[in-house]
């Protein structure tokens, strides 16, 4: 079995500094020094013990065109993370590249670098990652080339294909923490590729803006070396000016052993007269995932899941609230009621990134944000409600099951002091303290 790459932290933050010392000089023209230090500490008074710890040190550095960035997250418990970043220009290229490192164990997570130009409008991106693959102990590496470009009209085109590695939606998208993409291995054969042989594994053809007279379309279409022809979605939207229903259709013709099947996606909404009013609908059909089907093609109903109200601003005041009508309301994993908002929350995840959410015991969420402006200190008030909660586990008016209450005051242009609490109507359920530098 090989051993994962040791990397020394002390020298490569040694390195980092001397950089910016070296180079740093207050009256040299473009030189920049910026950053931020942010801690928040969590408390559990029933327990009277520190439930949670973050401190992350951003540092941004600008010199001759030059941007270096770095990232440490420091935990209760460990050094958590530490990345760094370099981006630059030279000519028509722009470079850049992330090194992640874990210093539990001192060992590069994945080291990610890009460049890309334009060239008599046509863009060119070339990604090659370095990426440790926990279910092989060992590193594996990818390459991805993207071309894009306009065809007219207001027609775009991207070209996407990748080597060695496939696209992670979640990773890509922000819901986890990676380069955004995995080191494949598989092929035709289970486990047929060694992790850096750098075989072809699929390429994406994405066209937008194609106007078919009655509708704009977006077309996808993807191949791959396991199955050829992959899927094709064509994705556009049924309902005029004037209707009330509007659907977002996804319509996908997708390669299943021998044949190529077709299902059909609808997902409808309701168009209100305020922009600030939103209603979540879906659609219910006999298909477990609700899909329309050559063998499905029955809608039993539009089903209102819930409602919300967004950012209604009153002099410094803003309203916010949402309610789900069957079901309780989800949070990202890892994260405290306390930090979030109304609009952080939603009525049902996406399936594929259900495991990234986890379910509240809340049904309704309102929010109250007074902003700083006027003044140095801002303030947040949400009160978490069960509407569904029978006589027997009623315990406090109007259904109310759990009240959060957050300050934050700035001190001066580079301090600001926090704090928050969670209060349930029996207990107090978290306090949190924050202390956040700025330079």
């Amino acid at each position: 079995m090989k051993r994962r790459a040791k990397i020394s932290l002390f020298p490569a933050l040694f390195l980092f500094a001397l950089l910016l010392f070296t180079f740093h000089s207050p009256d040299a023209l473009g030189n920049e020094l910026t950053g931020s230090w942010q801690n928040d500490l969590y408390m559990s008074p029933q327990s009277s013990s520190i439930s949670a710890y973050e401190s992350t040190l951003d540092v941004k550095y600008s010199v001759g065109g030059v941007n270096l960035a770095s990232e440490s997250v420091y935990t209760r418990d460990k050094f958590y993370s530490q990345k760094f970043g370099l981006d630059y220009r030279l000519g028509i290229l722009d470079v850049g590249s992330t090194l992640s490192l874990d210093p539990s164990d001192s060992s590069l997570k994945y080291w990610l670098n890009e460049g890309k130009f334009s060239l008599a409008g046509i863009r060119f991106d070339t990604k090659l990652l370095l990426e440790y693959m926990e279910s092989r102990d060992d590193y594996g590496s990818g390459v991805e080339f993207g071309v894009s470009g306009n065809l007219g009209d207001g027609v775009g085109i991207e070209i996407k294909t990748h080597f060695g590695m496939e696209v992670d939606e979640a990773e890509a998208l922000g819901l986890e923490e990676g380069s955004g993409f995995d080191i494949v291995t598989r092929g035709i054969q289970t486990n047929s590729y060694g992790p850096s042989q750098l075989q072809y594994v699929d390429t994406e053809i994405d066209v937008t803006g194609l106007s078919l007279g009655c509708c704009t379309v977006d077309m996808s279409t993807d191949l791959s070396e396991e199955l050829g022809f992959d899927n094709t979605e064509l994705e556009f939207q049924i309902g005029g000016d004037e209707s009330p229903v509007i659907f977002d259709v996804d319509l996908e013709f997708k390669t299943q052993t021998d044949s190529i099947t077709k299902t059909v996606e609808l997902d409808p909404s309701l168009r209100t007269d305020w922009g600030c009013f939103d209603v979540f609908t879906s659609l219910s059909t006999p298909d477990a995932e609700n899909l329309l089907t050559g063998s499905t093609s029955t809608i039993d109903a539009i089903n209102i899941d819930g409602y919300g109200i967004s950012n209604v601003t009153l002099g410094y005041v803003t309203f916010s609230s949402i309610t789900a009508l069957n079901g309780n309301l989800y949070r990202p994993h890892n994260t405290y009621n306390i930090d979030l908002r109304a609009t952080d929350y939603l009525i049902e995840p996406p399936q594929k990134f259900a495991f990234l959410f986890k379910e509240t015991d809340y049904d309704e969420i309102v929010s109250l944000v007074k902003s700083s402006e006027g003044s140095n200190l801002s303030l947040g008030v949400d009160f978490y409600f069960d509407m569904d909660a029978d006589e027997v586990d009623r315990v406090s008016m109007f259904n109310v099951a759990l009240v959060t209450g957050e300050a934050d005051f700035q001190v001066s242009d580079q301090f600001s002091l926090g704090a928050g609490v969670a209060i349930k109507p029996v207990s107090v359920e978290t306090m949190r303290l924050s202390f956040n530098y700025y330079f």
